[in-house]
């Protein structure tokens, strides 16, 4: 699954799916797919944060800086704890 969505390092898509995935049934969190995809997430964060890479919200309105390129998003850092936290197993 992680495969299709790193192209160009934009890895918010798979966040997104896993956002998804929890909100419509958080059992799934048990599934070795799932487990597999977050480990992956786990792996690309920065100590638990998910760093900045694209910021294309910055292409469409200028001069507006939202969060530094590069850096960890906080946006996506709690988007991305949040669904961990949904498929954890219990």
């Amino acid at each position: 699954m992680t495969r299709f969505f790193f192209a160009g390092d934009y890895r918010s898509h798979l966040i997104d799916i896993l956002e998804g995935v929890a909100d419509a049934d958080p059992a799934l969190g048990k599934e070795q797919w799932v487990r597999d995809t977050v480990d992956t997430v786990d792996k690309l964060t920065e100590e638990g944060r998910v760093p900045l890479l694209n910021n294309y919200a910055r292409s469409l309105i200028e001069p507006l800086p939202f969060e530094p390129m590069g850096e960890p998003s906080r946006f996506l850092t709690l988007q991305w704890l949040l669904a961990k936290q949904k498929l954890s197993p219990r």
